[in-house]
């Protein structure tokens, strides 16, 4: 993963490498991560698009995408115990491997043009 984190960041000409990592468990993320903003993939979210303005591209971003059949009853105890950003990424749902790739890209999207990078 970090192999193909390095070579898209390589491509799109960016200068900050998205560290891609996997964990034994949800708590065992949220406790080693220490990110300002944790953005879950959520159904019932808010548009992402409009969710981001509230953050800064200074600030570092913990994203979360559950698996298919989302997170489990204590996974979302954990999770609403947290000051997270729930955002929508499309008006259906997507596979995970989807999810991710597309949280990252509207992401990255959105804090470009709070940059001022985007027009």
């Amino acid at each position: 993963l970090r192999r193909v984190a390095l070579a898209a960041m390589k491509q799109s000409g960016r200068a900050r490498w998205p560290e891609v990592s996997v964990h034994a468990s949800l708590e065992t993320l949220l406790v080693e991560a220490g990110c300002s903003r944790v953005v879950v993939a959520d159904m019932d979210g808010e548009m992402l698009m409009p969710a981001v303005r509230s953050t800064s591209p200074e600030e570092e971003h913990l994203l979360l995408v559950g698996p298919e059949g989302g997170f489990s009853p204590n996974e979302e105890a954990q999770l609403s115990g947290l000051d997270c950003m729930r955002v929508r990424l499309a008006p259906r749902r997507l596979r995970s491997e989807t999810a991710a790739v597309a949280l990252c890209a509207i992401l990255a999207a959105a804090l470009d043009q709070t940059e001022g990078v985007v027009p």
